[in-house]
């Protein structure tokens, strides 16, 4: 079990990782679009991009901070592959 447990820690950590980079590029993204923000339409892949972000956030306030919990590290875990397989 304990095996598990690492493997679930692990992958916890890592899916922490993405997150904070995939938001830094989103970021950097966005302010490199910002002159499209500003028009009456959107373009759809900026949009895309304001969706994984806002995502992105929600999930790091929900389940942001350090955790010993292994439960509580797998419902993290699986609540970001759904983000990222709801958003592919």
């Amino acid at each position: 079990m304990a095996e598990l447990d690492d493997k679930i820690a692990a992958l916890d950590q890592e899916a922490e990782a993405r997150a904070d980079e995939t938001l830094r590029r989103i970021n950097v993204a966005l302010k490199l679009n910002a002159p499209k923000l500003k028009g009456k339409k959107i373009p759809p892949n900026v949009k895309r991009l304001m969706e994984w972000k806002n995502a992105l956030e929600y999930w790091k306030e929900r389940y942001g901070g350090e955790s010993n919990d292994v439960e509580f590290m797998a419902e993290r875990l699986a609540s970001f592959y759904e983000i990222c397989t709801h958003l592919k």
